[in-house]
């Protein structure tokens, strides 16, 4: 009995010693949205609303996105407009709280609008038939809504290599997404709404959203937001919802006046160095640049797998399974399993190379991956010449033990490209249009493409210049932006507990930001950062540290 008082004992001490810090987080965050409310009402007094009436994401509470929110409202002085919120099935009271600091009190629930029973029916009998995760994606939705977004949702809760047909959880997927895209029109529909602002566009929710509007001719922005800026972008046509991350046109790239192009390419230099030297802020700098120094060298590998060091060795970057594949503008494989099984088939074919595959670094981050790993693929194949990367290496070592690297759309690309390693990607993605990469038209050239020495009879320098440059353009910043740096959105509520410090330090940037998104949405352009580093007369490094 003594021992269990005890163990009660120390259950309700270490529970009240939350309790001051749950009411720190609260009473912080309070105080932080007041100040983003009252920073997004600092405009003339005279502007007038860019909206009549406008739908506002509520669905994710995180600190950034009220602040890239407050930005976007200044900008547009929505504060004169209509506003109304919109609940999802998450983060409900943090986002009633949210509006209610903003000042909206109109609402409309996502969530409850949304009724997956009454399709489930419909549901299950659309799933006739599918037998496998390519006829998923053939699937005929409502609205045309695209299944590769489907797909991408389902892969996301399965936390899979690929959809499993066979999941008793799938006819409740397509029953919820089913509903919530009848919800997303009718309030879309329903609301007279002329602008959209949200804080995601992947997965079947948000995208059901997205889709409404696009189809009712309204505009979306979407506040998104990466390597400690923003990278706010604008959704008007279907084929929008497949064009993320941002990404300069190859006329902006050769537009640049020579002198400023020559200056961002040192910064974009400068930005990788810090990148790959682990002095980066980003999630998938810290796990690649900072976790992993394990040292490794060509010869090191070389012995290790019983590799002859003389031949040519390529290295397989794989991306993380269920990180919404087709977000990018994948094509040509219906998701990164299918890129893989399909390069191995490849390697095992080509053993005079050796073929080094590489899992992403941020599978580390989630607290589980189902089924099949990269490893697993390896390791039934069982050949000599094909082997896995240890996760200890580190990255920047690895990479220059390589003669050549292939990835479907990761930063690698632009990464190797900058250490004069030359690149294979299956598809354009965000960069394939740059000029630095070997990028294949489509399935069958690449495979075409990975049976050659692809790797050879390039120049280096001028890839590397180009790949530098568009790291500019990708990770800099204008000059104006000063010091002002995002965290990460993963901090979550350690962003509330700086989020006085950061506003009262940043004020006179984000004041000017507020005034770049005006330009921004007047000029129509897709992708905020790439207007911003089009109309800045110098430029920053971004998310480094010294």
């Amino acid at each position: 009995m003594g021992l269990a008082r005890t163990a009660v004992a120390g259950v309700q001490a270490a529970v009240s010693s939350m309790m001051p810090d749950r009411r720190s987080v609260a009473a912080t965050r309070a105080a932080g949205l007041a100040q983003l409310n009252a920073f997004s009402r600092q405009h003339d007094a005279n502007a007038v609303p860019a909206a009549r009436k406008v739908l506002i994401d509520g669905t994710w509470d995180n600190a950034n996105y009220w602040t890239r929110f407050a930005i976007v409202r200044r900008a547009l002085a929505l504060d004169g407009a209509v506003e109304v919120g919109m609940l999802g099935q998450y983060s409900r009271k943090r986002s009633r709280s949210a509006f209610s600091a903003f000042g909206i009190s109109e609402m409309v629930d996502l969530h409850r609008a949304s009724r997956p029973g009454r399709h489930l029916g419909r549901a299950r009998a659309l799933l006739q038939g599918i037998e496998s995760a390519d006829d998923l994606m053939d699937i005929s939705l409502p609205h045309d809504f695209p299944p590769q977004v489907f797909f991408d949702g389902v892969l996301k809760r399965q936390r899979r290599a690929t959809v499993d047909v066979a999941d008793p959880n799938l006819p409740g997927y397509l029953a919820e997404a089913l509903a919530g895209l009848e919800a997303a029109d009718a309030i879309v529909a329903g609301g007279n709404f002329d602008l959209v602002i949200l804080s995601h566009a992947l997965d079947y929710t948000y995208g059901a959203i997205a889709w409404a509007a696009i189809r009712h001719g309204i505009p979306v922005l979407t506040l998104y937001g990466d390597f400690g800026h923003t990278k706010f972008f604008r959704l008007k046509a279907p084929t929008d919802l497949l064009m993320y991350p941002e990404r300069p046109s190859i006329h902006e790239i050769a537009g640049m006046p020579e002198t400023m192009a020559a200056g961002l390419r040192n910064l974009g230099a400068q930005q990788l160095a810090a990148r790959l030297g682990g002095r980066t802020t980003d999630v998938g700098a810290i796990y690649a640049y900072q976790r992993r120094q394990g040292p490794i060298t060509r010869e090191q590998m070389a012995g290790r797998f019983g590799w002859d060091a003389s031949r040519p060795t390529i290295g397989i970057y794989n991306s993380n399974w269920f990180d919404y594949p087709h977000a990018s503008g994948l094509h040509g494989f219906r998701d990164f399993l299918d890129w893989i099984e399909a390069t191995l088939d490849v390697a095992k074919a080509r053993p005079e190379v050796n073929w080094l595959f590489k899992a992403h670094p941020c599978d580390d981050w989630y607290d589980k991956i189902n089924g099949q790993r990269l490893e697993d693929l390896v390791e039934a194949i069982n050949m000599p010449h094909i082997r896995l990367a240890d996760k200890s290496w580190n990255g920047l070592d690895l990479m220059r033990s390589l003669d050549g690297i292939v990835t479907c759309h990761g930063t690698i690309g632009i990464e190797a490209t900058s250490q004069s390693i030359p690149v294979l990607v299956p598809y354009a993605g965000w960069y394939g249009h740059a000029g630095f990469v070997v990028h294949a038209t489509d399935r069958e050239d690449y495979l075409s493409k990975l049976q050659t020495a692809w790797w050879q009879g390039h120049d280096p320098a001028v890839n590397r210049g180009k790949a530098e440059l568009f790291a500019g353009w990708a990770f800099c910043v204008p000059d104006w932006h000063d010091d002002c740096l995002f965290l990460d959105d993963s901090r979550q509520d350690e962003i509330y507990a700086g989020l006085d410090e950061f506003l009262q330090s940043n004020r006179t940037v984000l004041s000017h930001k507020a005034n770049e998104v005006a330009a921004w949405f007047a000029g129509g352009h897709p992708y905020y950062h790439v207007f911003a580093m089009k109309r800045a007369k110098g430029f920053r490094l971004g998310n480094s540290r010294k």
